[in-house]
């Protein structure tokens, strides 16, 4: 398919589909600075282009540059609005740079969107039990656990509400 998509490009490089398939393509191979190329070209042709705008922000995670991630995600909020997989994103970004401030804002904002969103709920665990906070972390994975009962998710968070438990004593 790389193949087909340059020799598209060579006929037509303003074909913005091919463009972001390319550097999808490149990203999935962990060619990301060849993925960043192509999708810094689809930004060009269109610079509201949500895919790109997201890829762009996944892929500056990948190469662990938290900040440029964070500019990129910001970038797709003002084209797409919020969604909460995006603010999980953000606040993951964030956490990577030990700012637990911004990691907490943009998580409670994610829940408000979506209030039964288990990676949400967790990861917001996480970060209350790494600050120290282990009542507000236990919360946290007891709301996801009775909202996941039965699922894949409660070993995990019934071993998570066992640790933090420790702490709280």
């Amino acid at each position: 398919a790389i193949k087909e998509w340059k020799l598209a490009i060579q006929q037509d490089p303003s074909l913005l589909p091919a463009q972001f398939n390319l550097g999808t393509a490149f990203m999935m191979q962990s060619k990301l600075d060849n993925a960043e190329k192509y999708f810094l070209k689809c930004l060009e042709l269109n610079g509201r282009f949500k895919p790109a705008l997201f890829n762009l922000a996944i892929l500056k995670q990948k190469q662990f540059k938290w900040k440029e991630s964070i500019k990129r995600f910001d970038n797709y909020i003002e084209v797409a609005g919020p969604n909460p997989s995006v603010l999980n994103q953000l606040a993951f970004s964030y956490l990577n740079l030990n700012d637990w401030s911004n990691a907490n804002v943009f998580l409670i904002k994610s829940l408000n969107l979506a209030p039964a969103n288990i990676n949400t709920l967790v990861l917001l665990g996480d970060v209350y039990s790494a600050q120290g906070m282990p009542k507000k972390a236990e919360e946290n994975y007891q709301i996801a656990l009775n909202l996941n009962k039965g699922s894949k998710w409660e070993k995990l968070l019934k071993n998570k509400i066992s640790e933090v438990k420790k702490f709280s004593k």
